[in-house]
């Protein structure tokens, strides 16, 4: 078994950040493809969850620079 695993610990708030909205663009992509209203829901609330996580102020600040 060769299979490597990689585990990222990111140093600050901005990598944090960029890595959960990395993760939860992959969440919705996935539940997309999905037929049932539970992969309908969990797309949903990934949207809402980016929408929270870029609704915050100092990562617009962050992301403008």
């Amino acid at each position: 078994m060769s299979q490597s695993i990689c585990y990222e610990q990111p140093l600050n708030e901005r990598a944090r950040a960029l890595l959960r909205l990395e993760f939860l663009f992959q969440q919705i992509h996935h539940a997309l493809s999905g037929p049932s209203t539970w992969d309908s829901r969990a797309a949903l609330q990934g949207l809402f969850d980016i929408l929270a996580v870029t609704g915050r102020n100092e990562f617009k600040k962050e992301l403008l620079k």
